[in-house]
């Protein structure tokens, strides 16, 4: 149920994008640079953090319904990971905004650069829910 469910939240998001005709900026410019700066980065740091082996545990305790401890703190420290570094992004994308403000050609660019730096919160905040609902499906009781 737990892969049905992340499955369904994906699906809605992809549809709100498409519904809300935002695909085309998406795919230019606010996907690769968010992927590039959010989740890679992400990535890397839980890689440096927690072996091959936790995290392959990790996942079978998430997706077996397993009360496990070393899950928990894996995902713990997953969703914080990715919560902290999509704020991170978001900040250095408002400074660059704010430094670019005054000699912007359009307001396409601020428009483009503020949605980027919106969505490296939101890219975040989707993965800390993930790790959160694995969390709460690994803990005993």
């Amino acid at each position: 149920m737990y892969l049905i469910s992340c499955l369904v939240f994906v699906a809605t998001i992809v549809m709100a994008v498409w519904f809300g005709n935002l695909h085309p900026m998406f795919m230019d410019q606010t996907f690769p640079t968010v992927l590039g700066l959010v989740v890679v980065p992400t990535l890397f740091f839980t890689l440096s953090l927690h072996s091959l082996n936790t995290l392959k545990l990790t996942l079978k305790a998430v997706i077996g319904k397993e009360a496990n401890a070393k899950a928990q703190y894996v995902l713990t420290s997953v969703g914080k990971i990715a919560l902290l570094n999509g704020f991170i992004v978001t900040l250095i994308n408002l400074m660059s905004i704010g430094y670019h403000w005054h000699d912007s050609p359009s307001a396409s660019y601020l428009g483009a650069a503020f949605a980027t730096a919106i969505m490296s919160s939101v890219i975040g905040l989707v993965i800390n829910l993930f790790c959160l609902v694995g969390f709460y499906r690994v803990q005993k009781g």
